[in-house]
């Protein structure tokens, strides 16, 4: 029996933690004990200590929070993964850290003989990620420790692997860990008559790096050119500035705002669109080095994507001709939507997406990577 321990930070977002913990909660051979703590900016008031086994999960223990979460709650967390294993006394075979701060914690308790390895997973890289330069500089140097001193890091896209790359980290300890879907659980794109209006779609948090507000302002200047529907799935600090925007444009029969859905349900809710809008503006650096979800989500429910040229994905969308890449620029997203009112264009672009060769699956993803960290326990 594997014993498991998981450190992550988490919003309202499925991705990538809950999938990593559905992986090891469905493995027979796992005893998995898990620790959550809330980022920043969301609903989420507690951190918890959970430990599932054999079909049952219990909370060990529980702290909720009176004041909002800060930066300062981070370093707190770090010291609450130490204690909290600590006070529970078990020893573990790995100890995933979903960041470089929960990492680091996993490296102070392996000092402790509380583990035996320690994995850095990179679910998202910044080199600027706070504002305070002395917190944004201990950002770095936990994450250069971390890459240093883990086991092995795994990262989302091949652009961290790059990164990791030129820190020095070999090949055999730099693991690819992109992001995938349940595949069993999405439905597929159906097919669409000629004369229905481009059904686009976005699914996620809404802040302005996401560039929803982009394709609002090209969807007003084409309104009476293209025959669109524009559906937006999510909640966030922009939601308002959105629908006021909606409102000043008098778009309501164009534009909808639909609310936050649970992620099962918006699984399902694809088959009723074309096309999923996946922009990233500059404001969030991370955005650069991403691996979007949202998009691994579109191609496996058949739809094509505009994506605007930031994330690295992008390239493989423009190259297998699988949506439309953009610049962020209100001229070049109003040619991309022109382009995607032809319905011929929208269908030649989903039977590309039907056609093209990916392995989506989270289930395979991640075990290639587990499989190959766990077989000299």
């Amino acid at each position: 029996m594997k014993k498991i321990l998981i450190f992550s930070h988490i919003s309202e977002s499925y991705a990538p933690t809950f999938p990593f913990l559905k992986f090891f909660k469905n493995k027979n051979d796992v005893e998995l004990s898990y620790i959550l703590h809330p980022l920043i900016k969301t609903g989420i008031k507690n951190s918890i200590f959970y430990e599932f086994y054999r079909k049952k999960e219990r909370i060990i223990i529980e702290r909720r929070y009176r004041r909002n979460i800060s930066v300062y709650s981070y370093l707190w967390n770090f010291f609450q993964n130490i204690i909290w294993t600590l006070r529970e006394g078990k020893k573990y075979h790995i100890c995933f850290g979903l960041n470089n701060l929960n990492a680091f914690s996993g490296l102070i308790l392996k000092l402790f003989g509380r583990v035996d390895k320690v994995i850095f997973y990179t679910v998202d890289y910044s080199t600027e990620r706070f504002n305070n330069q002395i917190v944004n500089f201990l950002y770095n140097l936990s994450d250069k420790i971390c890459v240093k001193f883990c086991d092995y890091t795994l990262s989302v896209s091949p652009r961290i692997i790059n990164v990791r790359t030129k820190m020095g980290l070999p090949d055999e300890r730099n693991l690819l860990q992109p992001n995938g879907v349940h595949m069993s659980e999405i439905a597929k794109s159906t097919s669409c008559d000629l004369g229905d209006p481009v059904k686009l779609i976005y699914v996620g948090h809404l802040t302005k790096s996401k560039g929803i507000h982009l394709i609002i302002e090209a969807i007003h200047q084409l309104k009476t050119l293209a025959n669109f529907k524009f559906d937006i799935y999510g909640d966030g600090p922009f939601l308002e500035n959105i629908k006021t925007l909606i409102h000043k444009y008098q778009l309501h029969n164009h534009v909808k705002i639909m609310g936050k859905k649970g992620h099962r349900e918006v699984l399902l809710k694809y088959s009723e669109y074309d096309i999923g809008v996946a922009l990233y503006t500059r404001d969030d650096s991370f955005n650069y080095y991403c691996d979007p979800v949202k998009v691994k989500e579109y191609l496996a429910a058949g739809l094509g994507t505009v994506i605007s040229d930031v994330p690295y994905i992008a390239d493989i969308i423009h190259k297998n001709k699988l949506g439309y890449k953009t610049s962020n620029s209100i001229e070049d997203i109003k040619h991309v939507l022109n382009l995607a009112s032809d319905k011929k264009n929208v269908l030649e672009i989903k039977e590309n997406v039907r056609n093209f060769k990916i392995d989506l699956d989270w289930n395979n993803l991640f075990d290639r990577n587990y499989e190959r960290i766990a077989i000299t326990i």
